[in-house]
């Protein structure tokens, strides 16, 4: 099956690619609020009538439930083309997924054994635990709003780590009144209390900060390949350990330096961290972020290999497209993060350019 590049679809019941101007910080913020109100279905950067929006989508959206489903192809030819498909995806699988370093070979077994997998879930226990400075293991309750206080952890000074499992997400608020933001598979270590002239803390995977200000005492993130340095501002750091490390600053200033490189990056910026330890700024959106913090899945313009990897983390999913054609076809899409798999899979869905189904615990592209 042939798939039209995004911008030559005219039709108005897709989630279609934002357009790219600016947006005021005071339009930033009645946007988002009406979203998280869940009075718009879809965010816009220019003002718009949000109530003539919602009534037009709506409207499109009926009159494609409307029309009769197209006939479907002879099951002989499904199977053919599915097949086709494999065959495919068995010649770049191991590409997708080949590990950055030599320690990950059962990644790449997975990756030539499983054809066009491009997220493994695992069966680990779904909650949140914390290990102590000596090696107790304890399980955090998620409490309703999903957030520990370290000044309510111990009695005394020590390290603790907080473990994210696949399919969760949580809050920690540490000793200064930072809050970090984890997402799912990811690990932060921290004091119970800040001593001597720097605040540091080290993350496995993706976190956003939002760091309370000491001019004194610069916060310190480390990671694997990076040290992030800020005083207090937003950003949000990438650390996975199969994909490549990002920073990206939502406000005020942040230095991130490698073993080869230190640079500064402002507001809107990204640096993405090659294998070697240079460092590549750009541009990007922030929406993604702000939104991811308050709640959404939130992509525009992004590849469907990043959402639908960023879901099968969310959900703990297997995820494999059978189709690799799609892997960097770019999609708008936006939904809460607490809404059930197969409510984001109608979703996707509904786009139709893609078919998205589950079975059990995996999830297929095509």
């Amino acid at each position: 099956m042939k798939h039209e590049p995004a911008n030559t679809d005219t039709r108005t019941d897709r989630f279609d690619p934002l357009p790219q101007q600016p947006m005021t910080p005071e339009e930033t913020e009645a946007q988002r609020n009406l979203f998280a109100a869940g009075q718009v279905l879809r965010a816009e950067r220019t003002p718009v009538d949000i109530d003539a929006e919602y009534r037009r989508f709506m409207k499109a959206h009926r009159q494609q439930a409307d029309q009769p489903a197209a006939p479907r192809q002879p099951r002989w030819l499904t199977a053919v083309r599915y097949a086709l498909m494999a065959a495919a995806a068995i010649a770049v699988a191991v590409i997708i997924l080949r590990p950055k370093t030599g320690g990950r070979k059962a990644e790449q077994t997975l990756a030539k054994t499983t054809p066009g997998l491009v997220y493994h879930a695992d069966t680990h226990p779904r909650a949140v635990a914390l290990t102590r400075s000596n090696g107790t293991r304890v399980t955090l309750p998620a409490n309703r709003q999903q957030e520990v206080d370290a000044l309510d952890l111990a009695t005394t000074s020590e390290s603790l780590t907080i473990t994210i499992p696949k399919g969760n997400t949580y809050r920690v608020k540490l000793a200064d009144g930072t809050r970090v933001y984890l997402n799912a598979d990811s690990r932060l270590t921290f004091p119970t209390t800040f001593a001597g002239g720097n605040r540091t803390v080290e993350l496995d995977g993706e976190a956003y900060f939002d760091v309370a200000h000491d001019a004194r005492h610069p916060f310190i993130v480390r990671t694997e390949k990076m040290k992030t340095t800020v005083l207090g501002t937003e950003f949000y750091i990438k650390a996975n350990p199969h994909e490549q490390p990002e920073v990206t600053l939502i406000s005020g200033s942040v230095s991130v330096s490698t073993p080869r490189q230190q640079l500064t990056i402002t507001p809107g910026q990204q640096t993405r961290i090659a294998e070697d330890g240079t460092q590549t700024v750009s541009a990007t959106d922030i929406d993604r972020y702000t939104y991811w913090r308050d709640g959404f899945l939130y992509y525009d313009n992004v590849d469907l290999l990043q959402v639908m990897r960023d879901i099968g983390r969310n959900y703990n999913c297997d995820v494999a497209f059978l189709d690799t054609s799609l892997l960097h076809y770019k999609i708008h899409f936006v939904a809460e993060r607490s809404s059930t798999i197969d409510h984001i899979l109608q979703m996707l869905n509904q786009m139709e350019r893609v078919r998205v189904t589950k079975t059990g615990n995996r999830i297929e592209v095509q």
